[in-house]
């Protein structure tokens, strides 16, 4: 019985990706959500956690496709331990690496460290001409915003809950096409948040 099982999902696998390569999208979608929890569409995905996310969506790869990105980060040490090319990123939001709200959460997903990813991942970013914010308040949500105003724009949403690693965070796109009001809905309070935020203060970029 096990072998029979096995067999049909290798069977459905394979049928997924021929109805995909002759057009059948919506049904190769939906044999790819019942295995592995993936939603897949021209202009909505859902990924359950880091691990699928990037299978689909890899970091390197969105910004060397975007033309401009905006991220809301709570770590950001892909930015350099990926070394994908950030010359497309206009501006940054991390939380202030001195704020309370941070040293807990850090504390219940076991990154005491978060702190000093921040400080790096933000002189780094600095160093290379893209601007930086320090947001005081918790941070709910990690976002990345690109293309925004144009027909090829996006949003990537990701909850920031404590207590869940970052590689266990459910992930939400949405695209231009149809979620357009959404789009500019994240894109305005970004803006929000940039204004709310502050520089990074010097006395923490010093730190070793």
């Amino acid at each position: 019985m096990i072998d029979q099982f096995l067999h049909w999902a290798a069977e459905a696998r394979g049928l997924a990706q021929i109805l995909w390569w002759i057009g059948g999208s919506w049904l190769a979608g939906q044999i790819l959500a019942v295995r592995t929890g993936v939603v897949r569409s021209s202009t909505f995905e859902f990924f359950p956690n880091g691990t699928r996310r990037d299978e689909f969506r890899k970091l390197r790869e969105l910004l060397k496709t975007a033309k401009s990105v905006r991220m809301i980060l709570v770590g950001g040490s892909g930015l350099i331990t990926s070394q994908p090319n950030v010359s497309n990123i206009k501006a940054v939001i991390f939380p202030h690496p001195g704020s309370e709200s941070l040293a807990k959460y850090s504390r219940t997903v076991g990154d005491v460290g978060l702190g000093s990813k921040i400080i790096s991942t933000t002189r780094y970013l600095m160093e290379r001409g893209i601007v930086v914010r320090w947001y005081s308040d918790p941070i709910g949500n990690a976002i990345i915003i690109a293309d925004h105003g144009r027909s090829s724009a996006w949003a990537q949403i990701e909850p920031v809950l404590p207590f869940a690693a970052q590689i266990d965070r459910p992930c939400l796109v949405v695209h231009q096409k149809a979620y357009d009001e959404l789009i500019e809905s994240i894109s305005q309070t970004f803006e929000k948040m940039f204004t709310s935020s502050d520089p990074p203060d010097p006395t923490y970029l010093l730190q070793a």
